[in-house]
């Protein structure tokens, strides 16, 4: 999983390789030259054994002499006082220079994590837009959310700062470790001895570790997911009188998760103490045995001073090399749950001789068609024979459940066809790309989907480069001219997430301008105007009689009222079409239409009825 970061990664190269250098300059730093100054500061200050040429101490390190080098460049000829001086100057340069290393390392590491989040968050997305609406109404929008910005956030946070700090700590342990070797091996090994034990224990906390964040992340995203349906809920709820009931389910998914964060936290804090203790017990059981070897003259009591002022810096990040492990399984939690939706191979996607579908004329065939969702044992369709010619108005009825939205989602490739085949003007569409049929595709849906920006940025969504003029004139086709111009800021007034500081009527008709703007050759009229007032329902169905013209027009309609002037009505039940022709011949024609017409002058109770039997 670590190794699928690469490209990520890769593509901050430059980045990464200037944080390297920084920590492996740091790391030297800390373990070598800040404790090597700290030890002759001690050793100019108490003296030691083994003077010679007026030095005021003896550090002889891997073959070198640091009290006579620095004897030999101090003014006064090596006076301790001066020597003392020097020493104090360079520890205060090295102090400030790692300082402000580490600031830029943080800088650094904090952008490296923000870069390499933001390139997965944004192929995550194009991931998950990619997918078919089977899949997007399998799943909780909180949760796919969760995975996007909650996920990502701590992969953030994990790669920046927290990562770096522990590449650092591998670093400084192994300078320390030479440094340490170099001074006293037995030393070293008496110092080390516990470690081979607390590795293990440490790699049999980090499974529990990872296995506990992956079950931490998807608590997260189960809570995420009810928060965002109940949120969006929030007048059912109050018209219920359920505030209690959902509050305390809150309480219950909230606990549970706070339950194994805290798991996991636990898990996960334990290695840092464990690494701390075995660290002073082997400080401890070398200080004791370099004691014993000063007082027998078996080490240099410099040497000894030496090794216990880098010993300490060297067990500083032991602590933290032994949490390296605790966060690369968090990481490959992490990416485990984003790499499971980027490996999802999209159901309905352009095939390999996929070719652009040009300017068509509007022809569409269902033959043979059948679908059956995958969770479902009932086909919601099945083998519809349908030819529609170019320009013609077809209307698609039946009871609730019969297939008729499942039927014109064929069309667009919502969905593909589990047998049979869709064409568009003799060309089957799975031979032909997406963006080139759906770009000659327009839809009005019973749900008036808007985005939180400008009237004017929601109409242009059907096309993008449109001009000035389009957008007002697709607006006045749509009926939609005349409130636009009351509203504060007329074309620029923000209408609010999903539309909500408009009517259903205001916003479906921004729908319907939005269809026009797009000037497509085939319109699909999903029950467009079911959730509308009559007088809305006269100005959108205005606007419709006016964008039908001259192009072929599939209306999924649940009023029949609505429908009587279409070329041809098509009947399903079941998923099966059962009845084809117009009002006329379908109204003196027994069967189905003819119920459901004489049910829906009777009234909306034996309406009801009807949909029970279905």
């Amino acid at each position: 999983m670590l190794r699928r970061l690469l490209p990520f990664v890769r593509s901050r190269r430059l980045l990464l390789a200037e944080a390297t250098a920084l920590v492996f300059v740091i790391s030297v730093l800390d373990s070598t030259l800040l404790p090597f100054l700290l030890a002759a500061i001690l050793l100019t200050v108490v003296g030691s054994t083994g003077l010679a040429g007026g030095a005021p101490f003896h550090m002889r390190v891997l073959g070198w002499d640091a009290a006579r080098l620095l004897s030999f460049g101090t003014p006064g000829g090596g006076d301790r006082v001066s020597i003392l001086l020097v020493l104090a100057g360079a520890a205060a340069i090295t102090v400030s220079l790692k300082c402000g290393l580490d600031a830029r390392r943080i800088y650094v590491t904090h952008r490296f994590g923000h870069l390499v989040a933001r390139d997965l968050r944004q192929k995550l997305f194009a991931a998950l837009v990619a997918q078919p609406m089977a899949f997007h109404e399998a799943q909780q929008a909180g949760g796919l959310l969760s995975r996007i910005t909650g996920d990502l956030s701590g992969l953030q946070e994990m790669l920046g700062v927290q990562f770096f700090e522990l590449v650092q700590a591998p670093i400084a342990v192994a300078v320390g470790t030479v440094v340490l070797v170099a001074l006293s091996w037995k030393l070293t090994l008496v110092t080390l001895c516990m470690a081979p034990a607390v590795t293990y224990l440490i790699a049999r906390i980090t499974r529990r570790v990872r296995r506990l964040t992956t079950l931490r992340h998807d608590r997260m995203a189960g809570l995420n997911a009810y928060l965002a349906e109940r949120l969006a809920s929030v007048r059912t709820i109050q018209a219920f009188g359920c505030e209690a009931v959902e509050i305390a389910e809150m309480d219950r998914l909230n606990r549970a998760y706070v339950d194994d964060a805290m798991r996991a936290a636990l898990a996960a804090d334990t290695i840092s103490p464990l690494s701390d203790a075995v660290a002073l017990s082997g400080m401890l059981a070398g200080g004791l045995l370099g004691g014993i070897m000063v007082i027998h003259g078996s080490i240099a009591p410099e040497h000894f001073v030496c090794f216990f002022t880098v010993a300490p810096m060297a067990s500083t990040y032991v602590g933290r090399a032994a949490r390296l492990s605790p966060i690369r399984h968090q990481i490959e939690g992490v990416m485990t749950r984003v790499f499971m939706l980027l490996d999802l191979v999209p159901a309905v996607r352009d095939c390999p001789e996929a070719r652009p579908l040009a300017r068509v004329k509007g022809a569409v065939t269902f033959d043979g068609a059948s679908f059956t969702y995958a969770d479902d044992r009932e086909a919601a369709l099945t083998c519809v024979d349908l030819a529609i010619a170019p320009g013609e108005v077809i209307a698609v009825v039946g009871p609730s459940g019969g297939g008729k939205t499942t039927l014109v989602s064929l069309v667009p490739r919502f969905f593909d066809p589990t047998a049979g085949r869709v064409l568009v003007d003799g060309c089957d569409v799975r031979n032909v790309t997406l963006a080139s049929l759906r770009a000659q595709i327009g839809l009005v849906s019973q749900e008036a989907i808007l985005f939180n920006h400008s009237v004017r940025d929601n109409i242009r969504y059907g096309r993008l480069d449109a001009a000035e003029r389009d957008i007002v004139a697709a607006a006045e086709a749509a009926n939609a001219l005349e409130f636009i111009a009351r509203l504060p800021a007329g074309f620029d007034t923000v209408v609010g997430e999903r539309g909500v500081t408009l009517s259903a009527g205001q916003r479906q008709r921004l729908t319907i301008a939005r269809a026009i703007l797009r000037d497509p050759r085939i319109l699909i009229l999903d029950e467009a105007t079911s959730a509308l007032d009559s007088e809305s329902e006269q100005l959108v169905q205005a606007a419709i009689r006016r964008i039908v013209r001259g192009r072929t027009t599939l209306v999924v309609a649940h009023r029949l009222s609505t429908i009587r002037d279409a070329d041809r009505i098509v009947v399903l039940d079941h998923g099966r079409l059962v009845q084809v022709g117009n009002h006329e011949h379908l109204v003196a024609e027994p069967g189905l239409y003819q119920r459901l017409h004489e049910l829906q002058m009777s009234g909306p109770g034996a309406m009801d009825h009807l949909e029970r039997q279905a």
